[in-house]
């Protein structure tokens, strides 16, 4: 009676042949139900009472009209304080496990052909995906790549009806393009820049591997256009205080592990922070070019250090982590910028120390015996 596997069969049969049983048997089926799996009725442990509820309200949702003992256990048991509706509604679901890959189809279709009120007419009726199924229709990303500027001004126009989807702005960056113009480009970087509070922390982690990624042609034609967005990037940064220049990486313990914490100043941690992303990116392309070997460091460049070496929260130890990290190319570079403001970050009493010091050892830079 009780057998998990067949469930749904079972409640399908009594759904389908309810009406033939008579008023005598109904009752027997009942009183069979709410006695429970383990025999304890409405009283037993949560999970038997749990089952005795989701089969009767089944039923009764089903157009199986119940007797009046039976219809009081169910009153009872749905005000009890934790029920969920949710059992009744799902106690013919198929659990049994399943293994596959699931298709993600970004097809879409006439998307990049309608107006916006047309896009959003599509979005807001299209089906949900159902939990299980193997298909998983992505067609905002499609029409991120074939019509990104319709994308951007969709987005902006639902974010100005106070509907702001976290999700599609991710699959906007993460499908954004070298193709799209510099001038969508920049239109866009300045959306990011004024999200509400809530997403631009979600995004902040994506919003500044974008600006590496395809902010570069732009500080090349416009630094100025180029240093205005980062600054305001790192601005807003500030602004959100400690959280926003949080590291994403958490520490997760075992049952059993003992509950050690790593210390936050540690590449895995500097690595998934939004301050650490741009002083690296910053690093790569400044010593990639041989031609500043030996020069002095340019301001702009020499400005945006040293501000993010004093950012707040976590940001000042992923910036010193990154300076001590490239430390010898450095100073190869720039000896006396790096003699005047990374070299003192090595002071054991320098707030900054145990970061700078994280940050060189990771680099294996550490002196052998010969």
């Amino acid at each position: 009676f009780w057998d998990h596997e067949i469930s749904r069969e079972f409640l399908h049969v009594l759904r389908a042949r309810w009406a033939e049983f008579e008023a005598l048997q109904r009752g027997q089926i009942e009183q069979r139900i709410v006695i429970g799996e383990e025999g304890n009725g409405p009283v037993g442990d949560l999970r038997d009472v749990s089952s005795i509820g989701a089969v009767l309200g089944w039923l009764e949702r089903n157009a199986c009209e119940l007797t009046e003992p039976s219809r009081a256990v169910l009153a009872d048991l749905r005000s009890r304080p934790g029920w969920n509706d949710a059992v009744e509604r799902n106690a013919d679901k198929d659990w049994d496990g399943r293994g596959g890959g699931v298709l993600t189809v970004i097809d879409p279709g006439d998307l990049p052909r309608m107006t916006l009120a047309q896009a959003e007419t599509f979005f807001r009726t299209r089906p949900v995906r159902q939990f299980g199924g193997f298909r998983d229709d992505q067609p905002f990303i499609g029409y991120a790549q074939q019509a990104p500027r319709k994308a951007v001004a969709y987005l902006r126009r639902r974010w100005r009806a106070n509907e702001v989807s976290e999700g599609a702005w991710a699959q906007l960056i993460e499908n954004w393009s070298n193709d799209n113009s510099l001038r969508l480009t920049q239109i866009l970087a300045n959306r990011l820049l004024r999200l509400p509070d809530a997403a631009f922390l979600t995004l902040r982690l994506r919003i500044a591997v974008w600006i590496g990624l395809f902010l570069s042609r732009l500080k090349m034609e416009s630094p100025q256009a180029y240093w205005r967005i980062w600054d305001g990037f790192f601005e807003r940064l500030q602004s959100l205080g400690s959280e926003g220049t949080r590291s994403a990486r958490e520490t997760h313990h075992g049952l059993f592990a003992p509950k050690v914490e790593p210390s936050r100043k540690s590449q895995d941690f500097v690595d998934s922070s939004p301050i650490g992303i741009l002083v690296s990116d910053l690093l790569r392309k400044l010593l990639a070019s041989e031609e500043a070997r030996g020069k002095k460091l340019d301001q702009d460049v020499a400005s945006r250090c040293e501000a993010s070496l004093a950012s707040v929260g976590e940001g000042g130890d992923h910036a010193a982590f990154y300076f001590a990290h490239k430390v010898v190319p450095l100073f190869a570079h720039f000896p006396t910028w790096t003699s005047r403001v990374i070299l003192p970050l090595f002071d054991i009493s320098h707030p900054l120390a145990e970061a700078a010091w994280s940050g060189f050892f990771a680099a294996n830079r550490v002196p052998q015996p010969n």
